[in-house]
Formats: C-alpha cells, sequence, structure tokens
C-alpha cells in the first residue's frame, strides 16, 4: 500500500467511523443524517507525514497513538486534521489494521478537537486569562510553561466531558481503553479549566520543570510540534472566525442531542462556554462602534488635490483623521465578582490598544481603593498595575458605585477628560446603588456608558448599555 492509497482508505474509514460515533453519543442511530451539519462545518482531513524516529507500529491502541496527532488550522475554513506518521510505507497496512481495530478513538479525536472550538481553547483570549492565573498563582513558572500548562488543565476538562458522552451512549464499554493513555482524572469532573490549571500548580508549585511531568505523552507533543512547524504557543489569532464556528458546532450538537441522555452533558459543556465566551463579542462590538462614531473625523485641504486636478473641483479634498479615544474603566473586585471575567477584560483593551490614548482605571470595593492612568506610549497588556488589576483582586467587601461615579463626576469638571472623546465602561455584578449613585451625578451622562456584568443583573440606567457576560 502506497501513501496515496492509505490516504483514501484512512478517509474513507475514518469518516465513516466519526459519523457513525458522534450520532451515537447524541443518542441517534448509527445511520442517522443530522451529522452531516455538522461535518460540513468541520470536516475532517486525513494526513500522513514523514518521520523517520517512528518505529515499526503495533495493532495496540495504545502503540497506535504514538502514530496519530490531531489537530485544527483556520485558514479558509476550518478542518480537523488527523495526520499519521509514518517512517516506511511498508507500515501502512499495520496502521490500517490499528485503524480498524480501534475506530472509536477517532470519534474521541474529533470531539476532542470540536470541544476545544466550543471553549475556544486555543485563542488569545484564553491564553491571556489561563496565562494570568498561572503567573498570579505561582509568579515562578516560567511564560515559556504557561501555553503547555494550559493545554494540560483544558485536556483534563476536555477529557471528563467526552469520558461522561461515552457513559450515557451506546459506546459506554469503549472509553476505558481509550482513555488509558490521555490524561484524565476523576477529581475534575464537573469543574473548569481555570480551577484544574490552579490545582495542577498546587502539585508542586516550586518546581516549572514539573509541568512537563504531567502530561504522559510529553515528548511525543514536542514531536508533533517540531513536524508541524508549530510555534511554543500555537494560539489562533482569527478570533472571531473560531467563535462563530464554536456557536455554530454548539448549536448543531444541541440539536442532535436534544431529548437524548447527552443533552445534559452538552448543556453543562455549552452553559460553561457561554459564561466564558458569549458577552465578549458583544462588548467588543460596542467597544469598536463608539471608537469609530467618536474618533473617526475629516478635515477639508486643497493641498492634498493634485494641481493638473483642482480646477476640477468645486470643493476641498476631504482628508480622514485617526483620533484616539480616551476610556475610563471603574473595576469591581468585590468578592462576588469572578476572576474570570476580570481576566478577559485584559483581552478587551489588549486589543483596542493602539485605538486608546489614555486609560484611567479605578479599582473600587464600596469605595475607589486603587486609581492609576496608562497613556497610549505605555503598552497595555505589559503594564504591571493593570495586568494586577485583571489577574487579581485587591479587594473583597460589598460593592458601591457612589464614589466612583463621584471621582469621574471630578474628572469631567476639572477637564482631565473630554466627553466628547471618552467612554466609560463600568465592570461589576450590579449589585451596588448604580441607579441611585448615577441620578446624584448628572455630568455622567455626557460618557458613552456600558455596564458589564458577568451575572444577568442589568442596571436599566437611561441612555446606557448593558451587556452581560453569558
Amino acid at each position: 500500500m502506497d501513501k496515496k492509497q492509505f490516504i483514501y482508505d484512512a478517509s474513507q474509514y475514518i469518516f465513516k467511523e466519526v459519523a457513525k460515533g458522534v450520532n451515537q453519543l447524541c443518542g441517534l442511530s448509527k445511520t442517522s443524517s443530522m451529522i452531516a451539519n455538522l461535518l460540513v462545518n468541520l470536516p475532517l482531513q486525513v494526513e500522513a507525514r514523514f518521520s523517520e524516529d517512528m518505529p515499526k507500529p503495533s495493532k495496540k491502541l495504545n502503540a497506535l497513538d504514538e502514530f496519530v496527532h490531531a489537530y485544527t488550522k483556520h485558514d479558509d475554513g476550518s478542518k480537523v486534521y488527523i495526520a499519521f506518521f509514518y517512517s516506511d510505507e511498508k507500515h501502512f497496512k499495520r496502521i490500517m489494521k490499528g485503524i480498524e481495530k480501534h475506530p472509536e478513538f477517532f470519534v474521541y479525536l474529533y470531539m476532542r478537537e470540536a470541544l476545544k472550538i466550543i471553549r475556544l481553547m486555543n485563542t488569545k483570549t484564553h491564553y491571556n486569562m489561563m496565562s494570568g492565573i498561572i503567573k498570579h498563582n505561582n509568579p515562578s513558572i516560567e511564560l515559556e510553561s504557561h501555553y503547555r500548562l494550559s493545554q494540560r488543565a483544558c485536556s483534563y476538562v476536555i477529557n471528563g466531558t467526552i469520558k461522561k458522552l461515552f457513559e450515557s451512549s451506546q459506546l459506554s464499554n469503549k472509553f476505558n481503553t481509550i482513555i488509558e493513555g490521555q490524561l484524565y482524572n476523576s477529581k475534575y469532573a464537573g469543574i473548569s479549566e481555570t480551577e484544574v490549571v490552579k490545582d495542577l500548580i498546587d502539585i508542586d508549585p516550586t518546581s516549572a520543570a514539573a509541568i512537563t511531568k504531567l502530561d504522559p505523552n510529553f515528548s511525543y507533543d514536542e514531536l508533533a510540534n517540531e513536524v508541524f512547524d508549530c510555534t511554543d504557543n500555537p494560539i489562533d489569532t482569527n478570533e472571531e472566525l473560531v467563535t462563530d464556528l464554536g456557536e455554530s458546532i454548539s448549536t448543531h450538537l444541541a440539536e442532535m442531542s436534544k431529548g437524548g441522555p447527552s443533552a445534559s452533558v452538552f448543556a453543562e459543556f455549552f452553559t460553561a462556554k457561554k459564561v466564558k465566551t458569549g458577552w465578549f463579542k458583544k462588548l467588543t462590538a460596542k467597544f469598536s462602534t463608539d471608537v469609530y462614531n467618536m474618533t473617526n473625523t475629516f478635515r477639508s485641504e486643497w493641498s492634498s488635490l493634485k494641481v493638473t486636478y483642482r480646477h476640477k473641483f468645486k470643493a476641498p479634498n476631504t482628508r480622514y483623521e485617526d483620533n484616539k479615544l480616551s476610556v475610563v474603566l471603574s473595576v469591581d473586585h468585590s468578592g462576588s465578582v469572578s476572576t474570570e471575567g476580570l481576566q478577559k477584560l485584559l483581552y478587551i483593551f489588549e486589543k483596542h490598544s493602539k485605538q486608546i490614548t489614555q486609560l484611567f482605571v479605578l479599582i473600587h470595593d464600596t469605595q475607589v481603593v486603587k486609581e492609576f492612568e496608562i497613556w497610549s506610549d505605555y503598552d497595555i497588556k505589559t503594564n504591571p498595575n493593570f495586568v494586577d488589576a485583571l489577574s487579581h483582586r485587591f479587594a473583597v467587601g460589598g460593592t458601591s458605585h457612589y464614589d466612583v461615579f463621584r471621582r469621574i463626576d471630578e474628572m469631567l469638571k476639572e477637564g482631565v477628560v473630554d466627553p466628547e472623546k471618552t467612554i466609560y465602561i463600568s465592570f461589576s455584578d450590579n449589585y451596588s446603588d448604580i441607579p441611585a449613585s448615577w441620578d446624584k451625578f448628572p455630568r455622567l451622562r455626557k460618557l458613552s456608558t456600558t455596564f458589564l456584568s458577568p451575572v444577568q443583573n442589568p442596571v436599566n440606567v437611561k441612555g446606557t448599555t448593558d451587556i452581560t457576560m453569558m
């Protein structure tokens, strides 16, 4: 069997088994056509990659795992690639026999990649959140190790979810064999990757080198990264594409599992995803709109017109001017506010840092406990004050916005901020005196204001925007 024939045979078999297996995981018949929409949105592609270091393959599952690497690429579209490593074309027949003996393993690989997309686990937003938690809990861990550690935490969460799916389906007897070579621990059942990563750090809080011992397949991961020319932190930058795809996949899976035993498993997983990422796109869109509306100005001038064309125009040329936005951000550090939400704010401001000329940050509970200012010539993502403010909390008391609004009112009164070029974002659970305090400071109505909350608790203040992290 040559390489071309192997790819064809493996593709046909794996595609058929994945379609059948995912249907079964969702409580459908083996032949249900509902999987079609999912496979159209996230198709499969088999690859064969030469590697001199590959030994003679075995049909055993743990051996097959050493020859297979699944990953997802987002370029013109999105595909789940299943790559087989070989050192001799004579091995293709043995690899094919291993594929036919363990078809459920490829169902597992496909679902693993699909669930990663749903939780945006290879995006900058997610990585910033995880890295912030690692840095806060153990600053001694080198930055180069953050990605591997965060991915191990994600693997535990994903594998725990897939185990539940297998156990609730006709494939319940298949997963124990699969999971032997993967990262799984029953103590991580039902908790988020942010909690898992904290626990992994506690395993050996003094040694960054110990991180590599957490994954039994670490050496293989290194090989895979080398073969695929991956960077140390292969984070997808096309966040909008991945977000849209995640929404589409979760919709298809929810529809497929509706009324079945796996519906509750998906519902739990999707809810966690929405809390973590659903609000993100809304805030980004609102921020972008404010930036455009408040900074896009034009001026008229004749000088930009070529002399030969000036006689043809009865008005001067319109020249675009790119101004920048001033932002006031208040961050509620009371005990009821999500740390994950704090960390995700960092990405919002990293993304728009080039459009911000000034950033005023007010940390508060019942009072403003910390205040600082960042100028545009100081990169937001490297500013220690800002990173600290969105990585952990300085206060854990109750909540009041009166002191925050009073301070912003002073800034407006003194001309520190220009209401024509300034927006205000409040991050809080909104269990506060917002409406009553807002009425006491009418100057604040001049600002474009967004109340961002990790819970469904809108403030309903006229002239402002409510965005919930769901």
